[in-house]
């Protein structure tokens, strides 16, 4: 099973809203089985869609800046509503026939990036 990284935060700077800003934890888990194009097992480690969910519960608590990786699924959409998103088109080489929209979700401000909230 994946487990995000785990990252210590005892000498960090926080901000106003107490959010430590010299630490940033980057994620990329498994893709959320409904995303994924192939019904075959493509990856070593995957995840349920529960434990998606947990995750991203988990990561909302986080104190550090937190930037997630994944494809766009109504679960992300909910949970993380109110963090800045990126998205791109990219092909996949990997079971998918055309483009596939990467998203990327950080719950900080990235100066000139366009990103939305939502």
């Amino acid at each position: 099973m994946w487990r995000p990284a785990q990252h210590r935060l005892q000498k960090s700077r926080r901000n106003r809203a107490g959010r430590h800003i010299t630490a940033c934890a980057t994620e990329d888990p498994p893709y959320h089985p409904q995303t994924l194009s192939s019904q075959g097992q493509l990856y070593r480690f995957t995840m349920t869609a529960g434990e998606h969910a947990d995750l991203l519960l988990r990561l909302r608590q986080c104190k550090a800046r937190v930037l997630l990786c994944g494809y766009p699924h109504a679960t992300y959409d909910a949970l993380l509503s109110d963090w800045v998103q990126l998205e791109r088109s990219t092909r996949c080489v990997m079971g998918a026939r055309g483009p596939r929209t990467e998203r990327v979700w950080m719950n900080y401000e990235l100066p000139g990036a366009g990103g939305v909230h939502g």
